[in-house]
């Protein structure tokens, strides 16, 4: 599904004079602080990139040409059987082996806080809000998953692209929330670039300070995105 930043963080995960404390850069000196600034905006999305994570708060939009269904594309173009988590579905609403059940729309990126609106164009062209009762936010998972509520259906769409649309907010929260683990990957990624371009045997260690910033973030990456 094509997904969209609304809004970007209102601040980075580490503040410009954090960095340059670290990289012992005086604070006095600011020649170069818009440069110190870019690496540590390119580090924190090259982070958000490695992890599959958005770090502080901001809102995103995902579209697509309709709502999942385990049988869409195998009997008919929208499958109208039985409402989700009713008894006597036989296999059509069992886990599949991989744990999902083909309902679910996949926040694809982690963590997900709060989902603002799921939004469709009916059958009739007109474009409607779903109930926030009628559907289910599972946070327990990453990444974040999104079903409909026991006894409920995905409604049916107009046959054309991008007929539904879901709002949702990511991130830990705010810049103090960040885990320090990824706040100090961003400083090395902002200090290699910064070393590397006033000196050329810092230039030369980049592959190998590459590796180890991304052996930082491990421990953050969502892993599963089946």
């Amino acid at each position: 599904m094509p997904i969209k930043q609304i809004s970007a963080p209102a601040a980075e995960p580490v503040s410009l004079a954090d960095a340059k404390n670290d990289m012992r850069v005086d604070a006095d000196f600011t020649d170069h602080d818009s440069m110190i600034q870019s690496y540590l905006i390119a580090g924190r999305q090259h982070a958000e990139t490695i992890c599959r994570r958005a770090f502080v708060s901001q809102q995103w939009k995902m579209t697509g040409d309709r709502f999942p269904s385990p049988m869409a594309g195998r009997l008919t173009e929208y499958w109208l059987g039985q409402q989700w988590g009713l008894a006597g579905m036989g296999g059509i609403s069992t886990f599949l082996p991989t744990g999902k059940t083909g309902y679910e729309i996949v926040i694809p990126i982690s963590t997900l806080l709060s989902v603002e609106s799921i939004k469709y164009t009916d059958p009739g062209g007109v474009l409607q809000t779903m109930n926030a009762a009628d559907y289910k936010v599972d946070t327990m998972s990453e990444p974040a998953r999104i079903v409909p509520a026991f006894g409920k259906n995905w409604p049916t769409t107009r046959q054309e692209i991008s007929a539904v649309e879901v709002n949702f907010t990511v991130g830990y929260g705010a810049a103090a929330a960040v885990p320090e683990g990824i706040k100090a990957a961003i400083i090395m990624y902002a200090k290699a670039h910064y070393e590397a371009a006033f000196d050329d045997a810092k230039n030369n260690e980049y592959d190998r300070r590459m590796r180890a910033i991304d052996a930082l973030l491990i421990p953050y990456r969502v892993h599963s995105f089946s």
